[in-house]
């Protein structure tokens, strides 16, 4: 980014978090038309464009189909782009990836303890139940079982950086070993049953156990695919 182009960043990211505070703006507010956009921020439609760009790729907005833009919090998709460059790059391994993942849920199990709600543990039950009938394993049953629980700890950073980095596992891994994956499916649901039953019952110590025996046996299943 050259020093033209991030002053119109910067100058359109201070006008959203200018608007952001003010109330005028919120999640999914669609922007002002690109010419009174423009004239507001005092620079060109095309730079203006450029920065509007730059924004949608570290997804803080999306574009409509007219070519309109609106405010988005999806910056895990943002996330999921610097994660795959990081490993096309060699500067991160599947096991970083599982290190950061089990930090951030040892990290929220006292904000999920805390705020889960009654319907969040319906949620994450019935996810489980999907789990414990499938036969060959499901990894979008576990992906979504981990995308419930730290919903419930009400911290869009942690919710968002989780999705991100479940996404680069679920299309940038090497699934070579996923036969292996589904025949430890078993040990795999049981583990989950526990932090399931640890977090209703506002055990931290052992929802701890938990996520800690959940990523030891993630990693150990990884370690042939780096």
């Amino acid at each position: 980014m050259n020093q033209f182009t991030q002053r119109h960043y910067q100058a359109l990211l201070g006008y959203l978090k200018t608007n952001l505070r003010s109330g005028a703006l919120h999640d999914g507010s669609r922007l002002p038309p690109e010419e009174t956009l423009a004239a507001e921020l005092n620079f060109s439609v095309p730079s203006l464009r450029e920065a509007q760009h730059l924004l949608e790729i570290f997804g803080l907005l999306t574009q409509d189909a007219d070519g309109g833009y609106r405010l988005s919090h999806d910056v895990s998709r943002g996330f999921t782009d610097i994660f795959s460059l990081m490993l096309l790059l060699n500067q991160l391994k599947y096991s970083d990836v599982h290190r950061l993942r089990r930090s951030i849920e040892l990290q929220s199990i006292p904000a999920i303890i805390e705020n889960i709600t009654e319907r969040e543990r319906q949620m994450i039950y019935l996810c489980l139940a999907r789990m414990m009938a499938s036969e060959h394993g499901d990894r979008r049953a576990d992906a979504e079982f981990h995308d419930l629980l730290l919903t419930a700890s009400g911290d869009q950073l942690v919710i968002s950086l989780n999705r991100a980095l479940a996404q680069f596992l679920g299309t940038s891994r090497n699934l070579a070993d996923d036969s292996f994956y589904f025949e430890n499916w078993d040990e795999l649901v049981q583990i989950h049953v526990k932090l399931y039953r640890a977090v209703c019952a506002r055990d931290a110590a052992r929802a701890a156990e938990a996520v800690n025996e959940h990523y030891d046996f993630l990693t150990y299943l990884d370690k042939p695919t780096e």
